[in-house]
């Protein structure tokens, strides 16, 4: 077991240190013993918040169970369980009744009424709580019943059913602003869990780094659930019998992972990485990890076109860099295609080195070996710099000529809109003075196709290459500028995200308005009949889903353009007499 950081004594107040053996921690100044599992109270809330916001409400409970054990008053775990059984994965879900259209309403007032909610120290807030839920399951009856109305309306005449639909409307009115009231309450009788509950969780367990987010730990042998056994500090697996040391998942197994691999412990660093994607699978880190591993490389930046590449199992490195693919999900996927690329070079280049050896005077290895140093440079660049490839592929430096006064040029092309001139420029200038703040700041002006900031639009962007391109940029701009430019990029990565959010809503709520249409239609055309609680349950889950995508992207659009005010503003301060 690797050296834990330090803890404090939750008696004393001194410093605890970690017997390697037994996993205790000794405090040298008390003599206080205490279990190393005890100090993970706030590993096991993250993790079972975790767990809820996946839906995964079993594992949920269990950790939040776990905790109750050591202190019965957690008001944090106390709510998780409520909203476990009540499928509310969010606490963002209270804001909105329309968000609790299916809570599972029966379940959390059951648990609510319970003694141990009732007897708390949080009784008035779980009291409050059980009258929003109430409440909401009251405006979501008035919301059913009106669809339900208009649903029947689409056949029959819409004007005798008028009067019924806007009584329906008031009743969604009135209980909507009842229920504003009741959680603007609940709000405020909700507990500062940093000052009240996780203070007390702080002072009985000690000051613990935050763990890695554990979601689900599946056995490494036969993909079973490993459950916890305390006495044993062991994760154990029910099906195939196999047992794993607890110590091997909490704390950062990251940050333990990275630090075996630049020691160069391959062996024990990949075991870590293994672990680590037993619980997270497509954990970045840990499958880039494993190819480095693989290689016995401890940085790509270290990979050097040598002798010692034969003596690398490629076989075993490309299962890796497959490995990699297969899980990869976005934004990594172009990450991934560059490591692929990198490592085909260099396996290329070790079977031109073994076949040089075997016939010495053949000169197309010769000429392949040479091609091949030619070709590693940009290559691991590009990896390094999570860099725009296609760019390199079409960009070729012998039929273009760059004279002084064009690259002068470079600020007016970006300002007329000519992004093509504007992006071959920069990109030479790029290469000359690849730290420039001014340089790097335009560069990615033209992989947005702006000629300023001010011109971006949460609309931007209909297609992810274009993330791709202006992430790698704005990552290799942020690396290499100083650091008062770090704030500036910060936002520019917050911005892009809210635009990809937006986008990501845009798909979803045109295929739920095409889904209402269809339902629609049929109902008109006498395809289906209106009063199938089937067809009813279709239109309804649609039309709830375009009032929520809607209503998320009007928030979003909002907080855009506070932001893009605030990073224009930041702009001119930063870049305004250059630009």
């Amino acid at each position: 077991m690797s050296t834990l950081k330090s803890y404090s004594c939750s008696k004393c107040g001194g410093i605890l240190n970690v017997d390697r053996d037994q996993d205790i921690l000794d405090c040298p100044f008390c003599g206080t013993r205490i279990d190393y599992i005890d100090f993970h109270s706030e590993d096991l809330l993250t993790q079972a918040e975790y767990c809820r916001f996946r839906k995964d409400y079993r594992e949920a409970k269990e950790k939040y169970e776990e905790v109750l054990l050591n202190d019965p008053a957690n008001f944090i775990a106390l709510r998780g369980i409520a909203f476990c059984e009540g499928d509310i994965y969010s606490d963002k879900k209270l804001e909105d009744p329309v968000n609790l259209n299916r809570c599972f309403y029966n379940g959390i007032l059951r648990v609510l009424d319970d003694d141990r909610y009732r007897n708390s120290l949080y009784a008035e807030y779980f009291s409050k709580l059980a009258e929003v839920i109430n409440k909401a399951q009251e405006y979501n009856k008035f919301s059913r019943e009106k669809k339900s109305l208009y649903l029947t309306s689409i056949r029959g005449d819409r004007f005798k059913l008028d009067d019924s639909i806007d009584k329906a409307q008031h009743g969604i009115n009135v209980s909507g602003e009842e229920y504003a009231k009741l959680y603007s309450e609940l709000k405020a009788l909700e507990p500062d869990v940093n000052s009240e509950s996780m203070e007390k969780t702080r002072l009985g367990f000690g000051s613990v780094t935050p763990s890695y987010k554990l979601l689900r730990i599946g056995c490494e042998k036969c993909g079973g659930t490993l459950s916890l056994d305390k006495e044993r500090k062991l994760y154990t697996c029910s099906h195939c019998g196999i047992a794993y040391g607890y110590s091997l998942f909490y704390g950062d197994p990251v940050q333990k992972a990275m630090a075996e691999l630049m020691t160069g412990d391959f062996e024990t660093a990949d075991k870590r990485f293994v672990h680590i994607l037993m619980f997270d699978p497509k954990n970045c880190e840990a499958l880039r990890g494993r190819v480095l591993c693989a290689g016995k490389w401890k940085s790509f930046s270290q990979i050097r076109l040598s002798d010692d590449l034969m003596k690398v199992d490629w076989q075993l490195v490309m299962q890796r860099v497959d490995e990699c693919q297969k899980r990869a999900v976005y934004p990594h996927e172009t990450f991934y295609d560059l490591i692929e690329q990198l490592m085909k070079l260099l396996k290329e280049y070790s079977d031109t080195l073994i076949m040089i050896q075997i016939e010495p005077n053949n000169r197309k290895y010769q000429d392949r070996k040479e091609k091949l140093i030619k070709l590693y440079p940009p290559r691991l660049r590009r990896l390094m710099y999570i860099d725009r490839a296609h760019h390199f592929a079409s960009w070729n430096h012998e039929n273009i000529v760059f004279t002084q006064e064009r690259l002068k040029n470079a600020p007016e092309a970006l300002k007329r809109g000519d992004f093509t001139e504007a992006e071959d420029c920069y990109r030479v200038l790029n290469l000359d003075d690849p730290k420039n703040p001014l340089i790097l700041h335009q560069w990615i002006l033209c992989a947005g196709r702006w000629s300023s900031f001010s011109q971006m639009k949460i609309t931007d962007f209909r297609s992810r290459n274009n993330f791709s391109l202006l992430l790698g940029r704005i990552m290799e701009a942020q690396e290499l500028s100083p650091d008062e430019y770090h704030g500036f990029y910060d936002k520019l990565f917050k911005l892009l995200e809210l635009i990809n959010q937006h986008f990501e809503n845009s798909l979803l709520l045109k295929e739920s308005k095409k889904e209402e249409d269809r339902i629609c239609e049929a109902i008109r055309n006498c395809e289906v009949d209106v009063n199938d609680s089937q067809v009813v349950d279709k239109w309804n889950e649609a039309n709830f889903k375009t009032e929520g995508y809607e209503k998320a992207n009007k928030k979003l659009e909002m907080e855009f353009d506070d932001l893009l005010q605030e990073f224009v503003k930041m702009d001119r301060e930063l870049f305004g007499e250059q630009i």
